[in-house]
């Protein structure tokens, strides 16, 4: 069966049958309008892989990872923790088709999951996500990582963390 212009879509290829599926294995968080939320991973291990699954109900949302790199001190202000991004900030429309990816850590240390609705001022996300952290040893390759398909069409995205935090060099 082929569909057409003008002609009625068979309900197995409808994106709302994909998704309904896997959200029960998946946590859920709220992110209020014009607010954020962060999620901090430890990676003990270089070489680690953090794999990531997400779905939003009815809207997109800005996601993206960053690396902790340390703190700095300011003169009469509170401490800041410095941030680098490894995975760019950027609008996902992960409510028409979840959105899946992988980051291969090259040095230990806390990665930072955001989901950041800050432009949004009507509107709150509920946000379905799902996150592993593999140990360098597992049995996937990264070659095998960057083309495997998460079942609906599209590659996931795969990114290197090549950040060093090594600051006595």
């Amino acid at each position: 069966n082929f569909i057409t212009v003008g002609g009625d879509v068979p309900p197995e290829y409808y994106l709302t049958n994909l998704t309904e599926t896997s959200k029960e294995d998946m946590e859920n968080v709220v992110v209020s309008r014009g607010s954020s939320y962060e999620r901090e991973f430890t990676v003990e291990l270089p070489g680690t892989v953090i794999r990531w699954e997400f779905i939003t109900n009815d809207h997109d949302i800005n996601f993206g990872w960053h690396q902790k790199s340390g703190t700095k001190r300011r003169r009469f202000l509170p401490t800041m923790t410095e941030m680098s991004e490894v995975v760019p900030m950027k609008r996902r429309n992960s409510h028409i088709i979840p959105e899946s990816g992988s980051l291969l850590c090259s040095t230990a240390g806390i990665y930072v999951m955001k989901f950041d609705n800050s432009y949004s001022w009507t509107r709150s996300k509920e946000v379905f996500y799902s996150v592993k952290l593999l140990p360098p040893d597992t049995e996937l390759s990264v070659p095998q990582m960057a083309t495997e398909e998460d079942g609906t069409g599209e590659e996931e995205e795969f990114y290197e963390c090549n950040y060093n935090t090594d600051t006595t060099s």
